[in-house]
């Protein structure tokens, strides 16, 4: 999303706080940063309410107005300044968090303390105790800034288990997979290959959390998630498998390969128990909606993942 800020428009720290908020990219941010200036907040309430009414960020009206309703405290407390990194930041969104009442975590720890290691011992054997152990993981850093866990969605004993490798701004408010515009597109293209969602299909991420700006999992994240991904995938025993997208592709087929180099084949992931389980790469639906010419492409994939549904 192109966002044009004037020259002459200045930000201050909590502004820009909420700019982050809003997933908006980091080379956005960081033009921005260049105008920001640090100064004393005021209370919450008059703080917000000008970062919601000004006319330099593209903030859909219904956003605006959860703004307006959720930041309308009286006895909200003044933030303090916030220092221009991004650790400044990130102290900005959770006092914009706990003065509005809104996506507010229960810990507040600095950057050194961000990978606690506090998953369970043992990965659970259930749907139901696997899906609270991850709402309440805090094994990396991603914990301290999400809304919540998304576990995933679908039937636990799926034919085809769909991953990607993140969630999105909307999955992490609602705390449910592929809950937007991507997921709408998502389920229309497993429909149209005899994959409903609720019959045939589980959904999940490799990442449980939403990186922050919607960048992409670091190494240490799919590290720390990858038992409750493995374990996911246990318990579902899939026939099959379907990976949005080549991130999510290259790190469970363990390589480097672009995504048209992993399209149109059947690959095979080994699991732990030695299965191998036949997989099908092709691309995230974000991107189907940022390049409708993939679209084309997207549907030779689908086609052969009728196919091997079919032969299997």
């Amino acid at each position: 999303m192109d966002v044009s800020v004037s020259p002459r428009v200045v930000l201050n720290s909590v502004q820009l706080a909420w700019l982050q908020e809003l997933g908006m990219e980091r080379t956005h941010l960081h033009r921005l940063g260049a105008s920001m200036e640090t100064t004393q907040a005021a209370p919450a309430t008059a703080t917000t309410a000008v970062v919601a009414s000004a006319s330099t960020i593209a903030t859909p009206a219904a956003e605006q107005a959860a703004v307006r309703s959720e930041t309308s405290t009286p006895s909200a407390p003044a933030l303090a300044p916030t220092p221009q990194t991004e650790s400044g930041l990130k102290a900005a969104i959770q006092a914009l968090r706990q003065a509005a009442g809104i996506r507010q975590n229960t810990r507040a720890e600095d950057d050194s303390a961000a990978a606690v290691t506090s998953a369970p011992a043992e990965i659970p054997n259930t749907f139901s105790a696997l899906q609270e152990a991850v709402q309440q993981c805090q094994a990396c850093g991603l914990h301290q800034m999400r809304s919540q866990a998304v576990f995933g969605k679908g039937d636990p004993q799926a034919r085809w288990l769909v991953i990607a490798d993140a969630p999105g701004d909307v999955d992490d408010r609602h705390g449910v997979a592929f809950d937007g515009q991507a997921g709408e597109l998502l389920q229309a293209m497993l429909a149209s290959v005899g994959l409903g969602e609720a019959e045939h299909s589980f959904i999940t991420h490799l990442v449980k959390c939403r990186p922050l700006n919607n960048r992409m999992p670091e190494a240490d994240e799919i590290t720390a998630c990858s038992p409750y991904t493995l374990k996911q995938i246990e318990l579902v025993q899939p026939a099959f498998m379907l990976v949005l997208g080549q991130m999510a592709a290259n790190q469970l087929l363990n390589n480097n390969s672009d995504i048209e180099e992993l399209r149109e084949k059947v690959h095979h992931w080994q699991s732990p128990q030695g299965k191998a389980i036949p997989l099908i790469v092709t691309y995230h639906p974000a991107a189907l909606l940022l390049r409708p010419q993939h679209k084309a492409n997207a549907w030779r994939d689908l086609a052969l993942v009728k196919a091997l549904n079919q032969q299997g």
